[in-house]
């Protein structure tokens, strides 16, 4: 009986479950952010959210609303969202993926006009943000 047939997994084929996805691939991220929307997932929090990081986040912007900050991998996070809820109104999210960030602006249009929503590969932003600064970057 070979080892296919009697449910055995070559060693070859285990070292393939066991990979990660490529997360720096922008493909990947589209592929993930388009199977979300169709399954209804509107939000999703890596780790915390702003009830957890805002006395965090508002001292490093020393609670001024003015700062600016910089969410990098923003995919649909409400943390941006949050934030300008709490008066910070100068943001700018970026994600590599256009599927989440055209999500973002649509959710946001009406109500957080400000947000800045960037589809960018975060490695290289230079045609995006040429020279802006930001005093906070986030990358939760």
């Amino acid at each position: 009986m070979s080892a296919a047939a009697d449910g055995a997994i070559s060693k070859v084929d285990a070292e393939n479950e066991d990979r990660l996805p490529d997360f720096g691939d922008g493909s990947y991220w589209e592929v993930h952010y388009e199977q979300a929307a169709a399954e209804g997932e509107d939000v999703y929090d890596w780790l915390v959210g702003w009830d957890q990081l805002r006395f965090l986040l508002e001292a490093l912007l020393a609670h001024d609303p003015r700062r600016a900050t910089l969410h990098l991998g923003v995919g649909n996070s409400p943390l941006p969202e949050d934030m300008y809820d709490a008066g910070y109104k100068e943001q700018s999210a970026v994600d590599i993926s256009q599927v989440v960030i055209s999500n973002m602006i649509e959710r946001n249009r009406l109500t957080r006009p400000e947000i800045r929503w960037i589809a960018a590969d975060c490695r290289d932003m230079t045609a995006e943000l040429p020279s802006d600064t930001f005093p906070l970057v986030c990358d939760k």
